[in-house]
């Protein structure tokens, strides 16, 4: 909200920020990032980014590809890599998340081919960072993106989806039972699709590795949240519970936070999607599974249940996400996470009942950001002050696409990638909180169970 008095624009510290809940896997089994310093001494800055996930560092990254004489401060309320893209399932692909929702489900199936073009180049950017820093393929793999059904909906909708990629010109082919039990070694998938251009990544290590590359050239620091920034001469004085900056521009990239700031107030959809990573397979499991060590299988469903096999050093696990619930506040309870954690194991075995003693190590939530219409939080917001937020759960590649984009606005004054976004729609106004939240938590439940054995 913006005060009378000061004239700042103050969010609400740490009692607002989204609450990360449980302990992600992904950290628990990665190797102790470096830590970065709280902000405790008075900084000025060209541009300042607020929010350390995905977007905010690959805006960092092009920033420093553009003019790398830029004095970059990063700001982070938590830790980077504790950010829900640090959370997440860890696949980055250029298909829209919402195409299970084509005419399988009464719905019409957008088209765009440039859409489909412009996340295609997030991955690649994504790419050419993880081979400058010599990532190993745990952490970044170029992969192909796979689609399983496993039920008649299922079906209906893998054809919704080959006929975007005929549409679009991309190449794909259609992968059978056998197929599909080959890779995953489960029978539970009847037919699949499977097309070039996605990418799997360890989220939290990449978040970590791309972090500690850039502290070679920006500023960034951690546990720091902003609890107001007014403006000044010549730029923006911001305010963390320590300090100060003076900065001429500001970059936010805070997702669904930004909201606490007074920005596309009532319009976010603040949602929690669920991630479970079992124990280590044990010899025999591994077999069992299959030969290909790293793959990924996407639910034809956006409700459905998507599965992965990692090898994180020595030991292979699976991790699977699935299960959605609304929260305004931002924050998800203990005891969603046990449902959902009852949940996953539940669809595990229905897809492996030959693992009855397949136990898992680590439940978490991740808190993604939506709007009603898809629209988006992404431009010049006040003079000197950008925002890059609401990216609707397509997950780490709008993160990475919205970095960049608005990136190039800041320093260039615009891009053929920033102007395409700036054609987007702003969030809609959701209706008043009680009906809104019922009109919502009802379609989550309806969708959910339409969604059926996928």
């Amino acid at each position: 909200m913006v005060t009378e008095k000061s004239g700042e624009r103050q969010g609400s510290g740490t009692s607002g920020l989204p609450r990360q809940m449980g302990l992600s896997g992904w950290v628990a089994t990665g190797s102790s990032p470096r830590p970065w310093p709280e902000l405790d001494t008075k900084q000025t800055a060209d541009v300042t980014i607020i929010g350390a996930g995905v977007s905010g560092l690959m805006a960092a990254q092009r920033l420093m590809q553009i003019d790398p004489n830029l004095r970059v401060v990063v700001l982070d309320a938590d830790q980077s890599a504790n950010s829900g893209s640090g959370r997440s399932f860890g696949v980055s692909h250029f298909l829209p998340e919402h195409l299970g929702f084509g005419h399988a489900s009464g719905g019409s199936l957008p088209f765009d081919c440039c859409g489909i073009d412009r996340n295609q180049k997030a991955i690649a950017f994504m790419a050419k960072c993880a081979q400058d820093l010599g990532l190993p393929p745990h952490v970044f793999e170029v992969a192909p993106q796979v689609w399983g059904a496993a039920g008649r909906r299922g079906r209906r909708c893998l054809a919704d989806i080959a006929g975007y990629l005929t549409a679009s010109s991309t190449p794909f082919e259609w992968l059978d039972q056998t197929s599909l039990g080959t890779m995953t070694g489960s029978s539970f998938y009847s037919q699949g699709i499977k097309c070039l251009g996605a990418s799997n990544l360890q989220p939290a290590a990449f978040v970590n590795a791309i972090s500690e590359h850039l502290g070679k050239w920006a500023r960034i620091y951690e546990n720091s949240p902003v609890l107001a920034f007014a403006k000044e001469s010549g730029g923006w004085r911001i305010r963390t519970p320590k300090a100060q900056i003076s900065t001429h521009k500001i970059i936010l990239t805070n997702n669904g936070h930004i909201e606490q700031f007074g920005f596309a107030t009532r319009r976010l959809l603040h949602l929690s999607r669920y991630v479970s990573m079992s124990d280590p397979l044990t010899k025999e499991q591994s077999i069992a599974i299959g030969e290909q060590p790293r793959w990924a299988l996407m639910s034809v469903d956006p409700l459905g249940f998507s599965m992965r096999r990692v090898k994180l050093g020595s030991d292979e696990r699976l991790v699977v996400t699935g299960g959605t619930s609304f929260h305004p506040s931002q924050e998800t309870s203990p005891m969603r996470i046990r449902n959902a954690s009852w949940v996953h194991e539940r669809k595990v075995k229905e897809r492996y009942p030959q693992f009855s003693d397949l136990r898992f190590a680590h439940h978490w939530s991740a808190m993604r950001c939506f709007s009603r219409n898809g629209g988006v939080v992404f431009g010049e917001l006040e003079p000197g002050l950008f925002g890059a937020c609401c990216h609707n759960d397509m997950g780490i590649t709008k993160d990475t696409l919205h970095g960049m984009a608005i990136a190039e606005l800041v320093v260039q004054g615009g891009s053929p990638l920033a102007d395409a976004i700036l054609k987007h729609p702003p969030p809609l106004t959701l209706p008043p909180a009680p009906l809104g939240a019922l009109a919502v938590n009802t379609g989550l439940l309806w969708n959910e169970w339409r969604a059926g054995k996928e």
